[in-house]
């Protein structure tokens, strides 16, 4: 019985990419990279604004900027400066504590409306809020 050798040989050469074209490609503004990363972006405003009480001022600044000149991305932002400070607290929650007024003014209380009525009082004992960490609860939208 005769015996056959057969060698079998593929010859792969050096794969060199064209580092500028794949450069251009990656950063491209309206390229894949970037339509992912928006559509990412995207969903994740969505499951935010899901999460969030319904007109108030919080829900109206989640909005997404698209990325910067080093390349392709978005950043998600929740909140506003001046206009949503207590972000802060309605995501980590506060702990009890006692509300006073400044105490600069000539008749120093605390005014709200309770039960449709005005009431005016000099301190107020807040339950403390647990919180509603909605932008760590959908952190994972961003994935798929």
């Amino acid at each position: 019985m005769a015996t056959y050798r057969v060698k079998v040989g593929t010859h792969v050469g050096r794969v060199r990419p064209d580092r500028a074209k794949l450069h251009a490609y990656l950063r491209a503004g309206g390229g894949p990279v970037q339509r992912d990363m928006e559509r990412r972006g995207t969903n994740t405003i969505q499951a935010w604004r899901r999460d969030v009480p319904t007109g108030g001022q919080l829900q109206q600044t989640l909005r997404q900027q698209p990325g910067t000149r080093t390349g392709p991305g978005v950043t998600c932002i929740a909140g506003v400066q001046g206009r949503t400070n207590y972000l802060g607290f309605y995501h980590d929650g506060t702990r009890p504590h006692v509300i006073l007024p400044k105490q600069n003014r000539r008749n120093p209380h605390l005014r709200f409306v309770k039960n449709g009525r005005v009431v005016f009082s000099k301190r107020v004992r807040h339950p403390g809020f647990r919180g509603n960490p909605f932008i760590d609860r959908n952190l994972h939208v961003a994935l798929r």
